[in-house]
């Protein structure tokens, strides 16, 4: 492929193309497991779907296959990285957070979340580079940032009935940045609830490799492959 070549982002309508005709021609007996397949990359938001025509819209998003932000009574997180001169860094670009949340002994309910960005390759000139990245938060709404340890540029505000921080950071080929957030949530946890989070990942992300603790102890650690709402008992 040619990186100079003016509609170098063409492969991917040919590639369309191509799987379009191989679906056509297979045989039926293969259909399951495409639907398999198409399945699991709809759930992975590996692909979005948006209709004008309503039903069909409704119907994406009853499976929750159009990539909409959710509304929930618990606590409530999303990461969303855009690549904004990093060349095609993000085939090598590694992340993982860790929610440490501090409940003290009124309920009230602090967290503080350190997102790391690895860039695991060597710069080659055209597919990796400098990854620099704009990063967004979103976290419940009217949730108060209490300190923040941003590479550069903090910006805060509200978007989609969310609590949004934001930052820009720069991750060097073979190295890594680390972007934290302290902030208190809205509401408090009572006494014999089970703590509850729903997760949504970013569309086009592999995974996100997550750490949630509790007042220090971890809880749950796994890939963040899909929309996951945890359950965390606390006694």
């Amino acid at each position: 492929i040619n990186q100079s070549k003016p509609d170098r982002k063409g492969i991917v309508g040919e590639l369309m193309d191509a799987l379009i005709q191989k679906v056509l021609n297979s045989k039926p007996e293969e259909f399951p497991k495409y639907l398999d397949v198409f399945t699991k990359t709809a759930k992975e938001k590996h692909i979005l779907f948006y209709f004008h025509n309503k039903p069909a819209q409704n119907f994406v998003e009853k499976y929750n296959f159009a990539g909409q932000i959710h509304n929930t009574e618990s606590d409530y997180f999303h990461l969303n990285n855009s690549n904004f001169g990093g060349l095609k860094g993000n085939l090598y670009i590694k992340q993982k957070v860790i929610q440490d949340i501090t409940i003290d002994e009124e309920g009230s309910v602090t967290k503080t979340v350190d997102v790391t960005l690895s860039n695991t390759a060597r710069a080659d000139g055209w597919l990796n580079s400098i990854y620099l990245n704009w990063m967004r938060i979103y976290v419940p709404e009217d949730s108060l940032l209490i300190s923040k340890k941003v590479p550069k540029d903090l910006s805060s505000g509200q978007e989609f009935g969310k609590e949004v921080f934001r930052g820009y950071s720069a991750t060097y080929p073979l190295n890594s940045t680390t972007t934290s957030f302290t902030y208190r949530l809205p509401f408090k946890v009572n006494p014999g609830e089970d703590y509850k989070m729903l997760l949504q990942k970013k569309p086009g992300v592999e995974s996100v490799t997550m750490v949630i603790k509790i007042n220090g102890v971890t809880k749950e650690q796994f890939d963040l492959r899909e929309d996951r709402e945890v359950t965390i008992k606390l006694k």
